[in-house]
């Protein structure tokens, strides 16, 4: 599989991620900090280029419709709602929206639902996405069928089927020539690299690219960059000219 590391990729699509610095921190505070003792100061850390690199795929391909599996407490689609060309964002997870759990805001502790976290992010666009339970997914297939530029698998990473069935809904949903990314390919760990196997091997025609993310931009030299891991994207269409 071919493979790209994070500012390469930035670099040949013609992303600054400075650019949305200051506003991805803010979600990234709200939506993706783990506690951390001993840390005043909110900044970002190892792994935070996550919406960073999903803002500047969906800026890429001009996307209209994002639908995502597995959405944690919404940084992703809090990203990609900031882009003016996205209308259309739906986002499933098998965790009610108001249920509250032990989470953090800034590194502090936080005992918050979605919900919360929706009312706290403190932009507009926010207004843009949809919040569905697991079982409503298969509703949104049959109403939306081929509605989506991009859809994101982040849901379950340690069952096969889970995995593959949530590949066959997002292939339903895309849009001819749309792109799939799935997240956490890691050859040491979770069952994604399996099923995108499976899939390549059912049909080969698919173009694939391993996007190199975690460490990329932050924590770099206490962590490192990781390497032969990160997000895979999949599309009918080549990826560059």
């Amino acid at each position: 599989m071919n493979k790209i590391s994070l500012t390469d990729f930035f670099s040949r699509v013609g992303y600054d991620w400075r650019r949305d610095e200051e506003s991805l921190t803010t979600i990234c505070y709200y939506t993706k900090s783990r506690v951390r003792d001993g840390e005043e100061e909110f900044h970002l850390t190892w792994g935070s280029e996550q919406p960073f690199a999903i803002k500047a795929i969906a800026e890429w391909r001009n996307t209209v419709g994002f639908f995502e599996i597995g959405t944690g407490r919404g940084t992703a689609c809090y990203s990609v709602a900031l882009l003016p060309s996205t209308e259309k964002i739906v986002t499933i997870d098998i965790v009610p929206h108001d249920k509250k759990k032990n989470e953090a805001i800034g590194f502090k502790p936080a005992f918050v639902s979605n919900a919360d976290l929706y009312e706290l992010v403190p932009f507009d666009q926010k207004e843009k996405i949809r919040f569905l339970l697991r079982k409503q997914m298969k509703q949104v297939v049959k109403a939306e069928p081929e509605s989506f530029d991009v859809c994101f698998i982040d849901g379950n990473h340690s069952s096969k089927r889970v995995i593959h069935r949530d590949f066959v809904a997002c292939e339903k949903l895309l849009k001819p020539g749309g792109l799939i990314i799935w997240d956490d390919y890691d050859p040491e760990k979770h069952k994604v690299k399996a099923v995108i196997e499976k899939v390549l091997k059912k049909d080969p025609s698919w173009n694939v690219l391993l996007l190199e993310t975690r460490g990329g931009l932050f924590e770099t030299e206490t962590k490192g960059p990781e390497t032969d891991a990160g997000m895979v994207l999949m599309s009918r269409r080549p990826f560059f000219d």
